[in-house]
């Protein structure tokens, strides 16, 4: 099972490229080729079901929690739709540059 609560540590040559309150590090990047993400870029209506019934076993807190993280997925799935759409897009653009120029792995 993955570990939410994971914070991780910035590796050296890493940078942060995004952060949050509930784990400050989203995503960092590290040397010229490796990315890491500690957020669900995929999420949709469905997974949020499926997350609820396995992290909450009070029934109450079932039914108040899961609807409303779909009442606030609701207001924003196309904003996280684009977000998606756009980390995606620039991963491509990264693995095509990647291709052409071929990463080094920097040193651990």
């Amino acid at each position: 099972a993955a570990d939410h609560n994971f914070a991780g540590e910035k590796q050296k040559g890493g940078r942060y490229l995004a952060i949050g309150q509930g784990c400050p590090n989203q995503a960092l990047k590290v040397g010229k080729c490796a990315y890491g993400f500690q957020f669900h870029i995929e999420i949709t209506d469905k997974s949020i079901r499926e997350w609820s019934d396995e992290y909450f076993k009070d029934s109450q807190q079932l039914k108040t929690e899961k609807q409303s993280m779909l009442d606030e997925y609701n207001k924003r799935k196309a904003e996280f739709n684009k977000l998606g759409e756009a980390i995606y897009e620039n991963f491509l653009k990264i693995v095509q540059h990647s291709a052409i120029f071929r990463c080094q792995q920097p040193a651990l």
